[in-house]
C-alpha cells in the first residue's frame, strides 16, 4: 500500500482547513456532542423539515438529552432556570417547510439532565395553521387530556398520543383553536 504524503501551504492549506471545518460543523452532532445521537441527526437538518420529519427526529432520540435536542432543531439551547427540581433550558426557533417556525423551544429537565418522569421537550409553532384534522390524518385517534376552563383565550386544548416512550401533545389555542400552537414529548402526562 502506498502512502502520499501532502504538504498544504498558504491557500492550499486555508483550503483544506475550511473544508475540514465545514465537515466538522456538519458533523457536530455525531463527533461532538451525545454519542448516542443517531446517525442522519446533524445540526441545520431542520431546514429540510416539515413538521412530521421534526416529530419523527425527535421520537427517533428518546429519550432526549440537550445534545439530541440540539442536533434535531439545529440550534443551541441555553439554561433559563434552574431550581433544585429542575433545569429549564430554551432555544430560539428555526423555520421548517409549508410555511411553519418553532418560534420557541424548550427543554424541561432534571438537575441529573436525565429525560424522567416530569421532563417534557416542546416546540411551539407560528405561521401556517396546521389543523387538528391534519394531526389526526398524520397520527391517527389522539386522546383528549386537556379543555380550556374559559378563563382566558391563551388556554389550550390539547389532544395526547401515547407511544412507547411516553407520550406527544398537541396543543390548540382557543385564541385559534383549530390552529396547532404546540407540539410536546412528556415521559408522562401530568
Amino acid at each position: 500500500m502506498m502512502t502520499r504524503t501532502w504538504s498544504a501551504t498558504g491557500a492550499g492549506r486555508r483550503l483544506w482547513l475550511a473544508g475540514m471545518l465545514t465537515l466538522g460543523l456538519l458533523g457536530c452532532a455525531d463527533v461532538m456532542g451525545d454519542p448516542q445521537v443517531k446517525k442522519g441527526s446533524s445540526m441545520n437538518a431542520h431546514q429540510q423539515m416539515s413538521l412530521w420529519d421534526l416529530v419523527a427526529s425527535v421520537e427517533q432520540q428518546m429519550p432526549i438529552t440537550i445534545s439530541k435536542a440540539e442536533a434535531v432543531l439545529g440550534e443551541r439551547f441555553e439554561q433559563t432556570e434552574e431550581t433544585p427540581a429542575y433545569l429549564l433550558l430554551s432555544s430560539k426557533g428555526a423555520a421548517l417547510r409549508d410555511g411553519l417556525t418553532v418560534s420557541r423551544a424548550t427543554l424541561m429537565l432534571r438537575p441529573s439532565l436525565q429525560f424522567e418522569d416530569k421532563s417534557a421537550l416542546a416546540y411551539e409553532l407560528e405561521g401556517a395553521c396546521v389543523s387538528l384534522a391534519q394531526v389526526r390524518a398524520q397520527f391517527g385517534e389522539l386522546r383528549l387530556i386537556q379543555s380550556p376552563r374559559g378563563r382566558s383565550l391563551d388556554e389550550t386544548t390539547a389532544w395526547a398520543l401515547q407511544r412507547p416512550w411516553g407520550y406527544i401533545t398537541f396543543s390548540f389555542k382557543e385564541r385559534q383553536p383549530d390552529c396547532l400552537f404546540q407540539v410536546a414529548f412528556r415521559k408522562q402526562l401530568v
